[in-house]
């Protein structure tokens, strides 16, 4: 037993002697190796690593300890690192073939890689094309550039979602050609770069007055894009009527009108025609645009660094704090009057409060009240007679609620209660949250608050949209969203809502003591809280308020009327309902 002990521990230590000297040779091997003495070599390493195996079961099973254990992970280790190595030579010689033995230059590494200037691609489609035609041009058909330069010329010219995609492919000969391939399969795929064009182009913004950089803007994204379309040999060269139909709806009236007084009533444009107008358009704008002045000019150019930097910094025209005047509190808190005069001894743009530029040159999107061409703090709502009695008559009207409070036997304050309701609303994860909805048979549309919008993570489309109210008082919303809305109980609907930054005041205005009120005991409200002043965060228009009304109607005495609905009862409240704060 003891001989046979001693015949395997020799033979484990023969070929840990046989793995030594195979690590020399990969510490000293060089590309002039020939494939056949890599192929014996690795023939070795797999019969010493058998007949180690072997010998090495056996002893554990003579006699098993730890030191058995640890020299076998080694040994493992060892095994692996020399087989890896020894194949990957091998396939590396088997793409690039062998080399050539008379070569008398200096190996590549030692050459200085030249200073190329590839385009960044962070693995935006539109961007593809040019990246790789420019790479494949400068770099990827060079055949004075190896594998292994050009992987390190592709991880220098990519970055983001792009860099990610090959960030665990090793560098070598052969890494080159992997990381190359898997990023050309991941990303050039005509469709979605067909279609990220497309939209570059359709959402461009809509002008709302003469501008230069808007109109330069236009134009230099269509081209842009176009000539992509083009680069992956799609054909545009018929689309000129629709492009021209499309770009024209972005244009300004004014534009718009000289456009269509330039065009042959017979002929059909092209778009070529239409850049061209645009382009002499820019140029007209940008020549009768006034200009610095001279003197004004060297002024700029003769001072100093620590000038200009303090040139920059935004200072309130009303409190002269380090803020833009449209985020002063004391200037919000003025009357329309004050501003206005403000806005004129200043001379601040009306449209966004800015000093530095007239409001013709503005490219605010105006008042998000009504969409007129003023700042929304300048929104007149009032007439402006009554605009200095304002905080008179809040404070009146606190005062008038305070006694009716105290003298609620003698003089209670009527009101007529609205239809409220408690309901589920799902957000962006699929969870439900309750929301308190307003019932309103007189509106055409349905409304969520831009709060409601933020809590629920909701996601807004853009959509300008303008509302008409009572006494034709006009705002405007610039986002929907579409959502899913159910009762407390089995009542479910799909609905499209549009955004305002607030829909109401609290509902009721102040709380209501309905302690004295004995309902039915069948009776389910769709509101529990009716009577509490609370927020409203949905309003539900005449489309949901007729889906869900149903037949039945409890008339209890001297108290509100129920109606029936499938948010299982909403309340409507006569005249003369006493209310405390």
């Amino acid at each position: 037993m003891e001989e046979n002990k001693k015949r395997l521990t020799r033979i484990c230590a023969n070929t840990k002697d046989a793995f030594t000297r195979m690590e020399k040779f990969i510490d000293n091997y060089t590309v002039e190796q020939k494939s056949e003495q890599l192929e014996v070599r690795l023939k070795l390493i797999q019969e010493n690593w058998e007949k180690y195996s072997q010998a090495q079961d056996e002893l554990e099973e003579l006699d098993y300890d730890s030191y058995n254990q640890q020299q076998r992970e080694e040994m493992e280790e060892r095994y692996c690192h020399l087989t890896g190595f020894i194949q990957t030579k091998l396939k590396e010689l088997e793409v690039t073939g062998p080399p050539e033995l008379n070569m008398t230059s200096e190996p590549s590494v030692k050459v200085k890689l030249p200073q190329l200037s590839i385009p960044m691609f962070s693995g935006q489609l539109q961007d593809l094309v040019t990246f790789k035609d420019t790479f494949l041009s400068l770099v990827g058909t060079s055949t004075t550039i190896s594998n292994i330069q050009k992987f390190h010329y592709l991880l220098s010219a990519i970055k983001g979602d792009a860099r990610k995609v090959i960030q665990y492919i090793p560098a070598s000969e052969q890494g080159f050609r992997v990381a190359w391939e898997i990023l050309v399969d991941r990303y050039e795929n005509e469709r979605p770069i067909i279609n990220t064009h497309i939209d570059n182009i359709m959402k461009l913004p809509s002008m709302v007055t003469e501008n230069t950089n808007q109109l330069r803007q236009i134009v230099d994204t269509t081209k842009c894009n176009l000539e992509a379309l083009k680069a992956i040999n799609l054909h545009t060269e018929a689309w000129d009527l629709m492009m021209i139909y499309i770009l024209v709806h972005k244009l300004d009236n004014k534009t718009k009108r000289e456009w269509e007084l330039q065009i042959s009533s017979k002929e059909l444009p092209t778009l070529q025609q239409l850049y061209s107008f645009l382009e002499h358009r820019c140029n007209a704008l940008e020549s009768v645009s006034p200009r610095p002045k001279t003197s004004e000019l060297r002024q700029t150019s003769d001072k100093k660094p620590s000038h200009s930097y303090l040139s920059v910094k935004l200072t309130c025209e009303v409190c002269k704090e380090t803020h833009p005047t449209s985020q002063c509190n004391t200037f919000k808190q003025m009357s329309n009057e004050e501003k206005y005069k403000i806005v004129k001894n200043n001379k601040l743009c009306i449209n966004c409060l800015s000093n530095k530029h007239l409001i013709k040159d503005c490219s605010s999107h105006g008042c998000n009240i009504c969409g007129r061409w003023h700042h929304t703090l300048l929104h007149r709502n009032k007439d402006p007679v009554q605009e200095p009695n304002r905080s008179r008559t809040l404070s009146q009207s606190k005062e008038n609620v305070q006694a009716t409070y105290h003298s609620f036997k003698e003089s209670p304050m009527a009101c007529v209660l609205l239809a409220t309701a408690q309901v589920k609303i799902k957000d962006w994860r699929g969870k439900e949250h309750i929301c308190r909805a307003l019932l309103d048979c007189g509106s055409q549309s349905n409304f969520i608050t831009e709060s409601t919008v933020r809590r629920l993570g909701l996601d807004q489309k853009r959509n300008r949209v303008p509302i008409t109210g009572i006494n034709n008082a006009t705002s405007v919303t610039n986002y929907t969203v579409k959502l899913e809305m159910s009762s407390m109980t089995t009542y479910t609907s799909s609905l499209s809502c549009l955004v305002l930054p607030r829909i109401t005041s609290n509902m009721p205005m102040t709380n209501i003591d309905i302690s004295t009120w004995e309902f039915p005991s069948d009776v389910k409200l769709a509101d529990k809280d009716f009577h509490k002043s609370a927020p409203i965060d949905i309003l539900l228009g005449a489309e949901i308020f007729f889906e869900i009304l149903m037949h039945g109607r409890h008339n209890c005495r001297g108290l509100p009327v129920l109606q029936n609905t499938n948010q299982t009862g909403l309340h409507f409240v006569r005249k003369n309902t006493p209310m405390l704060c």
